[in-house]
C-alpha cells in the first residue's frame, strides 16, 4: 500500500517489532465528535469491528477539564491508534490531549499509530494553519497562560503530521476505508495475533494438513474446526496458523466486488436505454472518443455537446458516457 505522506523516517506501519505489553483493544480511534462520529469514523469503527478488529470508539459526549482515566487506559492497552484528523480536531483539548497521550505510547509501548488527513491536508495540520489553525487559535485563547500545554499539543500536532500517513483528499469513502482495514489487518497479523513460529521446529505443518481437507478460501463456506488434545501439543499454535492462512477475504473487498458488479449491469441493461449509434447517424462518441484518451487514468474530461433541438444531443452524450466507463 502506498502511503500519501511520508515525512519521518520513523514511520507508523513499521512492522519489524511484536507488540510486547498486554492489551485490551485492537485499535483506539481518535477523533471529533461533531466532525465525524456519526458519518466516517462511525462507519470506519463498524467496518473494523465487522472485520474481527477489537476496536474502541468512545461514544460519549465529553465534558469537563480533563480527559479521563477510562480513556487514557484505553489507548494503554491498544495495539494501534488510528487519528481522524478533521477541520475541528485542533479545536478540542480532549483530542490533542489523547493525540499527546498516543505520542507516549507510541514511544514507550511501541504503539503503532496511523494518522488519517479525513477533510484537511497534512501540511494544515503540521503547520496549523487555514482550517486546523483557525481551529486551533479558538483552543489557544482558552489557554493563553498555560503557555507549556499549548506547545505540548503543537509539538504533538506536528508530530503526528510527520508521520506516514493517509489522506482521503479526492477518493471515495469506502475505498479509503478498504485501504485502512487492509494496513490494520497486516500489522495484527505480522505483530500482535500471531506470536508464535509459522510452523515449529520439528512439526509438520499442521495448519497446510487441515487447509488441504478444507477448502479454506471457498466463497461462501463456513468451517468450524475442532482440535482436540492433551496440554502442550500446540493446538493453540496450530489454531493460529490455521487462521493465518485462511485470513484472506474482507469485507471492504467483498463489497467492492458488489459494486462492480451492480456497476456492470446498470452499464449494460439500464443506465443507457437508447440504441448505441442511432441509425443513419455517424459514430459521434467514438469521434469524441478519439480526441480525448477517456479511458486514461487519472484524467477528467468535460465535454460540451452544442446544437440545436432533435439532433441526438443527449443519445450522444450517452454514448459516449458508456464507451467512456471503464473500471
Amino acid at each position: 500500500m502506498a502511503f500519501q505522506e511520508t515525512h519521518s523516517s520513523s514511520s507508523s506501519s513499521s512492522s519489524s517489532s511484536s507488540f510486547t505489553h498486554p492489551s485490551t483493544f485492537d485499535v483506539f480511534l481518535s477523533f471529533r465528535g461533531e466532525d465525524t462520529r456519526n458519518n466516517f469514523t462511525a462507519h470506519l469503527c463498524a467496518a473494523l469491528r465487522r472485520n474481527g478488529i477489537n476496536t474502541f470508539m468512545d461514544d460519549k459526549l465529553r465534558s469537563g477539564e480533563k480527559i479521563s482515566p477510562a480513556l487514557l487506559k484505553a489507548i494503554e492497552q491498544s495495539k494501534i491508534s488510528i487519528i481522524v484528523f478533521s477541520k475541528n480536531y485542533a479545536s478540542s483539548h480532549w483530542c490533542l490531549d489523547e493525540l499527546m497521550k498516543i505520542l507516549e505510547c507510541r514511544e514507550i509501548r511501541k504503539q503503532q499509530v496511523l494518522p488519517l488527513f479525513y477533510d484537511v491536508d497534512p501540511k494544515q495540520v503540521r503547520n496549523q494553519i487555514e482550517s486546523v489553525g483557525e481551529a486551533f487559535a479558538k483552543l489557544e485563547e482558552r489557554f493563553k497562560d498555560d503557555e507549556m500545554k499549548v506547545n505540548g499539543w503543537k509539538t504533538a500536532l506536528s508530530d503526528m503530521a510527520n508521520l506516514s500517513g493517509m489522506h482521503l483528499a479526492n477518493r471515495n469513502e469506502p475505498e479509503f476505508m478498504y485501504e485502512i482495514i487492509k494496513w490494520v489487518d497486516s500489522i495484527l497479523v505480522n505483530n500482535t495475533y500471531f506470536k508464535v513460529a509459522q510452523y515449529p521446529a520439528g512439526k509438520e505443518s499442521h495448519a497446510q494438513d487441515v487447509k488441504s481437507l478444507i477448502d479454506i478460501e471457498k466463497k461462501g463456506i463456513t468451517c468450524t474446526i475442532g482440535i482436540f488434545g492433551t496440554r502442550w501439543i500446540r493446538k493453540t499454535t496450530i489454531a493460529k496458523a490455521i487462521q493465518k492462512v485462511s485470513r484472506k477475504r474482507n469485507e471492504p473487498e467483498f463489497m467492492y466486488e458488489i459494486i462492480k458488479w451492480v456497476d456492470s449491469i446498470l452499464v449494460n441493461n439500464t443506465y443507457f436505454k437508447v440504441a448505441q449509434y442511432p441509425a443513419g447517424k455517424e459514430s459521434h462518441a467514438q469521434d469524441v472518443k478519439s480526441l480525448i484518451d477517456i479511458e486514461k487514468k487519472g484524467i477528467t474530461c468535460t465535454i460540451g455537446i452544442f446544437g440545436t433541438r432533435w439532433i441526438r444531443k443527449t443519445t450522444i452524450a450517452k454514448a459516449i458516457q458508456k464507451v467512456s466507463r471503464k473500471r
